[in-house]
């Protein structure tokens, strides 16, 4: 949304991620601890942020499967838009062909990187209780996982009445 102010050609790939497994219905039966865990985590996102979808003054967006992030399909459809930089921000790992479209492919990565890279790197040092590595991490993207060239790192401040979730939305925020 907030790009969408500053750039009058641009193409937003939604991949469907970290959906509530109750409501996905496709990681088997879930215990009553994941439920909440992800209720918790969409009520404090609702508290956070005004508008949890998009509201785009220019572009368009384009849904796609968790699975369809590194297709062929979307390969050929990003290609075609020719994009001059690519932006990431909480999807799977970019794979193959795709990461080559451009040297500018900007990462968001929550986490910071070279200390959590991959999934859950926020969630890791809160549970090691190692709040120093809970932050932001924006970096170029290459083929590996969260290993580009670092372009600036940000912490957000944090209250020990914080829950994960508020200090995950934060550092979003920051």
């Amino acid at each position: 949304n907030e790009i969408s102010k500053i750039s009058k050609d641009f193409l937003v790939i939604s991949s469907a991620m970290s959906l509530n497994p109750e409501k996905a219905r496709n990681n088997g039966a879930p215990d009553s601890s994941i439920i909440k865990w992800f209720n918790d985590r969409f009520v404090s996102e609702q508290l956070y942020f005004r508008d949890l979808g998009f509201n785009l003054k220019n572009g368009s967006v384009l849904p796609v499967a968790f699975n369809e992030i590194n297709s062929e399909e979307l390969y050929r459809i990003v290609l075609g838009f020719n994009p001059d930089i690519i932006v990431v921000y909480g999807t799977s790992i970019l794979k193959g062909p795709l990461i080559n479209i451009t040297s500018k492919i900007i990462n968001f990565h929550l986490g910071l990187s070279p200390y959590y890279n991959g999934a859950a790197t926020n969630w890791w040092p809160m549970y090691n209780n190692e709040y120093e590595y809970v932050g932001t991490t924006i970096h170029y993207l290459d083929s590996g996982v969260d290993t580009g060239e670092i372009i600036g790192q940000c912490r957000s401040l944090i209250n020990s009445s914080d829950s994960p979730h508020d200090i995950g939305n934060k550092n979003i925020i920051t």
